[in-house]
């Protein structure tokens, strides 16, 4: 999401800038439909199963696809680095290991790199640069570290634990595209459990008919949930 930040610009005239504001955040707000829209898209949801079940090649191509629709979009753009980031991650693990250095010799190595560059850069630049991006190294692996337990608890069809998972992600980077892409994906996997139910009690019931009304919905949204195609087949016979 993209956001005018007009306090990085100087004015000139006071009353031309004021009357900008106003097309700014109807801009803003046009931005935000547009993302919420292609949230919904199916292509857009199928690049995210594809991350999920890390066919990274087939994330990346349609995810192309979508860039090239949608040039301008930020979130697009970082979903794609975060993917190139794991298929880069997968082919590191199916190469040989490089031998065995002792921990001694790296932390020693490691310690005494430290030294000479907190000697050469002075503590001020090491608390104005080191330290924050340190800092947020650590904030995006915890980041990372929170989408793999909301993906797995997603595949385990723990959905409220899922849901917690990726609110937790956004409650500290809102803008953050698979938390609120996966937010999206569980709150309908929620509904179809939901209509699973009330059609299995229908079934029970003897009310066929509408029992089968409710699994056609569920097909239209997850073709291959639990035993749906199997239950509607016993229902048409």
């Amino acid at each position: 999401m993209e956001f005018n930040n007009s306090n990085m610009f100087n004015s000139i005239e006071e009353e031309p800038e004021q009357s900008k504001e106003k097309p700014a955040a109807k801009e803003s707000e046009q931005v935000e439909e547009k993302s919420t829209e292609k949230e919904q898209l199916p292509r857009y949801q199928e690049v995210l199963r594809y991350f999920q079940l890390g066919e990274w090649d087939k994330a990346e191509a349609g995810l192309q696809e979508l860039i090239k629709e949608h040039p301008t979009d930020h979130q697009l753009r970082e979903l794609m680095q975060q993917i190139l980031l794991k298929k880069e991650l997968s082919s590191n693990k199916r190469r040989p290991h490089l031998p065995h250095i002792s921990g001694n010799i790296v932390r020693g190595v490691i310690l005494a790199l430290l030294l000479i560059a907190l000697a050469f850069i002075g503590s001020n630049v090491y608390q104005n640069t080191i330290v924050p991006h340190q800092e947020e190294a650590r904030r995006q692996a915890a980041i990372v570290t929170t989408l793999k337990q909301a993906e797995e608890a997603m595949n385990a069809g723990q959905y409220q634990e899922a849901t917690k998972l990726y609110q937790s992600i956004i409650n500290k980077d809102p803008d953050q595209p698979m938390a609120k892409a996966g937010l999206a994906t569980t709150k309908v996997y929620i509904e179809v459990e939901k209509t699973y139910q009330q059609a299995v009690a229908l079934e029970e019931k003897g009310k066929k008919r509408e029992a089968l009304v409710l699994y056609q919905n569920i097909t239209e949204k997850n073709p291959n949930y639990k035993d749906v195609g199997q239950r509607m087949r016993k229902l048409k016979n």
